[in-house]
């Protein structure tokens, strides 16, 4: 199963350090989907906005913001 997908289910769980751990992983295998749920898909809303969240996408060289996310 894509780190992504895995990333958002322990999200929808609450279960944060879960997360971010799958949402390095997708970052380091650079999955197909984690550009796309990254930015687009309202699960990750939540957490657009916290630090470990944005150092993860700086890690790939993504500077731009998110619609609503630094305003």
């Amino acid at each position: 199963m894509q780190p992504t997908v895995v990333a958002g289910a322990a999200l929808g769980a609450k279960r944060r350090e879960d997360f971010l751990l799958h949402w390095r992983e997708a970052m380091e295998i650079r999955d197909p989907m984690f550009a796309l749920l990254a930015s687009q898909w309202p699960g990750f809303a939540s957490v657009r906005v916290e630090p470990g969240f944005m150092r993860i996408l700086k890690k790939i060289g993504w500077d731009r913001p998110f619609d609503g996310a630094g305003a």
